[in-house]
């Protein structure tokens, strides 16, 4: 490379050689924001409603002798314990209690079935509510029955309130979407209309 162009490249590159001093001998004073949180609250249970809805005759006799069966496991949770009462669902149900959750789930041949309950709410800071919300807030992608149904590749889910309670609902079909119950939300919809409820006994 001759002298000359040596120079020219030199004289070329010395602005942003400049530059890229003085930045770096500015000390930095950008700091990271801090991330809002995610924020788990104790749901606001509406114990009264949950208590009428007990007593209302919708329990089979499949979701009596579970929850008999049950009671000592139920009184050791804090919300009110939603449960299937269509008796192929009852065939191997387990119940798994942690004070503040719960987890129902049974599995046959053809369907798996899984129900959990949270007696936490997660509360969304007010700047990631606008950020995640869709067009026209969160509220309008719930339907108007408060249940909002999911399609997966090999059933439904299913996410709702009751008596301030945030629930889930999956079931699995080993056919996929040719089977009935998981083709659309009908099938996941009737269940939720025939729940049992039962209330711990700290409760009643």
């Amino acid at each position: 490379m001759s002298k000359r162009r040596f120079i020219l490249g030199l004289a070329l590159a010395w602005p942003s050689l400049a530059m890229f001093s003085t930045m770096s001998a500015q000390p930095r004073t950008d700091r990271i924001p801090e991330q809002p949180r995610i924020v788990a609250r104790p749901a606001q249970i509406d114990w009264t409603s949950a208590r009428r809805a007990e007593q209302q005759p919708v329990r089979t006799e499949v979701s009596k002798r579970f929850i008999e069966a049950n009671r000592k496991a139920i009184d050791q949770v804090q919300l009110p314990v939603l449960l299937p009462s269509d008796p192929d669902l009852h065939e191997g149900l387990r119940f798994f209690p942690n004070r503040e959750l719960y987890v129902l789930s049974s599995k046959s041949t053809n369907l798996a079935f899984t129900l959990s309950g949270s007696a936490r709410a997660f509360h969304l800071p007010e700047g990631m509510a606008k950020t995640l919300s869709p067009q026209g807030g969160l509220k309008s992608r719930i339907p108007a029955d408060g249940i909002l149904i999911e399609q997966t590749e090999s059933g439904i889910d299913a996410s709702f309130t009751r008596y301030g309670v945030p629930y889930s609902i999956s079931v699995e079909c080993a056919g996929g979407a040719k089977d009935p119950r998981c083709a659309d939300g009908a099938y996941i919809r009737g269940l939720i209309a025939r729940m049992a409820v039962a209330v711990p006994a700290q409760k009643r």
